[in-house]
């Protein structure tokens, strides 16, 4: 477990999976726009040098998504839970680890005592190698700064 005082408060490596929470300066609802709206995801997802060039979200249970970022990568899976504000939840396979499907599961809680703080947990479980779970991490690291920093600008 590591302790950081940029807003990465913990990591944690159970098994095949990634737990990231973070305090983001903005109001729950801002990040959970962020995490299901096309125009907000395509606004921070993907790497330090990576845009993305297309986002199709049918928010609903079983509904499905696709991100597609520059050089032919793409995200896409199906939503399995949807509390509006508060959690979603949906399946992930990526192009770059073919034939895993593995789960992310985002929880969004307002901090108490503070205006328009979120702590924002993110769970990526069943991974089906080591591998994937470490390129994943190293993901995440770099996705969930450049959603910090789209939030709070």
């Amino acid at each position: 477990m590591a302790t950081m005082t940029d807003g990465l408060v913990q990591e944690q490596r159970q098994g095949l999976r990634i737990e990231m929470v973070k305090l983001i300066k903005a109001k729950r609802e801002r990040v959970y726009a962020a995490w299901t709206q096309p125009e907000k995801i395509k606004g921070w997802f993907g790497g330090d040098r990576m845009s993305t060039s297309l986002v199709e979200v049918d928010l609903k249970i079983g509904g499905s998504y696709r991100i597609e970022m520059e050089g032919a990568m793409a995200v896409w899976g199906e939503y399995r839970e949807i509390v509006p504000n508060e959690r979603v939840s949906f399946t992930w396979s990526a192009t770059w680890s073919p034939g895993e499907a593995s789960l992310v599961t985002v929880t969004l809680k307002d901090v108490e005592g503070e205006a328009r703080v979120t702590e924002m947990t993110m769970l990526h479980e069943r991974f089906s190698t080591v591998e994937s779970l470490k390129a994943h991490e190293q993901g995440w690291g770099m996705g969930l700064a450049k959603l910090e920093a789209y939030l709070t600008q």
